[in-house]
């Protein structure tokens, strides 16, 4: 869409307001290429910026939402990183799960804390790092549901 490209340019605007803008106009936009434009968003110095992009991603396809989210974790900017974790712990899934437990591996040891604690409300495990995470990760996921609730038993699995 040629949206894309007003919104490529408006990224590079000296005002904070216009790229915080302009990142909202792709709310409705569902295009692989917007993932590249959010996640510049994530890099840029200005909180607004960031905080549209929180705000956009959430209304993206999983296609794109993860991708980002997974760039928001590792930008270096714990602020952003921060809100990125409470989003994957938000939406409490296989693929948050498998960005949260790479989270755990940070050089920064408050995002590694931060993830640690986002697994340990979806999976009421505690792990204390991630390599454990990631043991237990192999061994369970496929008993975890879609939204990591436990499946059920159905009467044909009692039989076996």
């Amino acid at each position: 869409p040629k949206v894309l490209d007003v919104v490529r340019d408006a990224m590079s605007d000296e005002s904070e307001d216009v790229r915080a803008a302009a990142v909202e106009t792709l709310r409705f936009v569902k295009d692989p290429a917007v993932q590249k434009i959010l996640a510049q968003g994530l890099a840029d110095a200005s909180d607004d910026v960031h905080d549209a992009v929180f705000e956009v991603v959430e209304t993206q396809p999983d296609s794109t939402k993860y991708p980002v989210l997974r760039q928001g974790i590792q930008t270096g900017n714990p602020d952003v990183a921060s809100d990125a974790i409470t989003m994957l712990e938000d939406a409490s899934s296989h693929a948050a799960m498998e960005i949260l437990i790479e989270a755990m591996g940070s050089s920064n040891e408050d995002i590694r804390d931060e993830a640690a604690s986002a697994i340990e409300f979806l999976v009421s495990e505690v792990f204390e790092n991630q390599a454990e995470a990631k043991a237990w990760w192999q061994a369970n996921k496929a008993s975890l549901d879609g939204e990591l609730m436990r499946k059920k038993a159905t009467a044909v699995d009692s039989w076996k």
